[in-house]
C-alpha cells in the first residue's frame, strides 16, 4: 500500500469516526428525549459521547489518533451539531405547544448549552496541549 493510499484510508477512518459520534449523539438526544427520560440522562449521554470521542482521538494507542488542534476542532463541531439538534427538537416541541411546553423548551436549551460548553472546553483543552512546530524547532536548535 502506498503512502498516499494510507493517508486516504486514515482520513476516511477519521471522518467515519467523527460522523459516527455525531450521528450517535444526535440520535441519543432525540430518542432519549422522546422516551421521556430525565433531563440529566438526556444531557449526560451526548456529553459522554463527546468526551469518549475526545479520548479516542487523542489516545496514543488507538488508530484514530489526530493532532490535538484537529481533535479540538472536531469536539467543538460535535458540540455545535448537538446544540443544533437540541434546538431543532425544542422548536419541534414548541410547535406542539401545551401547558408544559415552556419547561420542555427550556430543558432542550439546557442540553444545547451543555453540549456547547463541553465542546468549547474540549477544544480549548486540546488546543492547549498542541505543540507548536516553531517552539519544537526552537527547542531543537538550542
Amino acid at each position: 500500500m502506498s503512502a498516499r493510499t494510507g493517508r486516504r484510508r486514515a482520513a476516511l477512518i477519521d471522518r467515519g469516526v467523527f460522523f459516527l459520534a455525531a450521528i450517535l449523539g444526535a440520535l441519543s438526544i432525540i430518542v432519549l428525549k422522546e422516551l421521556g427520560l430525565s433531563q440529566l440522562v438526556v444531557t449526560v449521554v451526548p456529553v459522554g459521547i463527546m468526551v469518549l470521542y475526545a479520548w479516542l482521538v487523542v489516545s496514543s494507542w488507538t488508530r484514530f489518533r489526530l493532532r490535538y488542534d484537529q481533535a479540538g476542532d472536531n469536539c467543538y463541531y460535535l458540540g455545535f451539531v448537538f446544540t443544533l439538534v437540541s434546538l431543532g427538537l425544542a422548536l419541534y416541541h414548541f410547535e406542539r405547544a401545551s401547558s408544559s411546553a415552556a419547561d420542555e423548551i427550556i430543558q432542550n436549551f439546557g442540553i444545547a448549552l451543555a453540549t456547547t460548553i463541553v465542546g468549547i472546553a474540549l477544544r480549548v483543552l486540546l488546543h492547549q496541549m498542541r505543540e507548536d512546530p516553531v517552539d519544537v524547532e526552537a527547542i531543537s536548535r538550542s
